[in-house]
């Protein structure tokens, strides 16, 4: 016994990889969709095991997406997905403080990205890969966390580009400049913004002088965009549209021109199982909608 306690103890401390999967039963129109995913989406966001919410040395989290069905009341688990409209196909990798440095991003069959971070949990270097490498960025952030220059390169790692962002007193991006490969200006964008930090006005000027984009927003009361008018080169007016915004008692937003959101209702979940850390391995949700499928 005392051997074994001592086993667990160096095992519990050993960096490993944990395979997280999730269970959604959904239903719409009577008709019961079900998907098993490999991990969750927070993966994608969070800098650090902590904020994954997972426990003990964690090196490795997976994520995938299959196909599932009901069979006698249980789920089968089928084929891989790898859809943009459904998940993603997605592994993080940890160093011993429990921060992120990697992370690998599958959406397409063989295509994918691989997004390296800093000390700050930024990331300083993307990789966009189909079968072989088509290009790569190198990222900086100014003391805010703020990106401010991106360099690209091909393949075979010829510079192709740059982008350099600059930023008022408030944080709020207000020019944004692309470069071409001779570090010629090709596009210059301009913002303008409210007391609220929205952008009222977005101008986009190429590389002789014309104007390609030019837009003026309108907001509600609630600092939701209601009017977008677009603007030809001189000035006038080329179309202008127009909605109202649907909110419920506490101002959040539920729909749009009568037309409200279908958003996933949790109704019951069920912890399944889990490992030694106290991290989830299996865990079953249940959704229900009345409107179109979303995952």
């Amino acid at each position: 016994m005392i051997l074994n306690y001592y086993l667990l103890s160096a095992i519990l401390h050993l960096p490993y990889t944990i395979y997280q999967y999730q269970i959604r039963i959904m239903k719409k129109a009577n008709i019961e969709f079900s998907v098993i995913s490999k991990g969750r989406l927070e993966l994608y966001h969070s800098k650090t095991t902590s904020e994954c919410e997972l426990k003990g040395p964690v090196q490795k989290v997976e994520q995938y997406v299959c196909r599932a069905s009901l069979r006698s009341g249980c789920i089968v688990q089928g084929e891989m997905l790898v859809d943009m409209n459904i998940d993603d196909t997605i592994i993080c990798w940890f160093d011993e403080n429990g921060k992120k440095y990697k992370h690998d991003h599958s959406w397409h069959e063989g295509s994918s990205s691989i997004e390296l971070f800093n000390e700050h949990g930024l990331v300083s270097e993307t990789y966009l890969e189909n079968r072989k490498r088509e290009s790569h960025s190198t990222k900086k952030y100014d003391e805010a966390g703020r990106l401010i220059e991106m360099l690209s390169y091909d393949g075979a790692n010829v510079f192709t580009g740059a982008h350099i962002h600059k930023y008022d007193d408030k944080g709020n991006l207000t020019i944004a400049e692309t470069y071409g490969p001779q570090m010629n200006l090709t596009q210059c964008s301009t913002m303008i913004y409210n007391e609220q930090n929205k952008v009222i006005e977005d101008k986009r000027i190429d590389a002789n002088g014309e104007i390609t984009y030019w837009a003026k927003v309108k907001y509600d009361s609630h600092h939701q965009e209601c009017e977008r008018t677009m603007l030809n080169g001189d000035g006038s007016v080329k179309e202008t549209s127009r909605h109202r915004n649907m909110y419920d008692h506490e101002g959040k937003k539920i729909g749009q021109d009568d037309n409200l959101y279908s958003d996933w209702v949790e109704l019951d979940e069920a912890l399944i199982e889990h490992d030694a850390h106290g991290n989830w391995t299996i865990k079953i949700r249940f959704y229900n909608t009345t409107d179109r499928l979303k995952f």
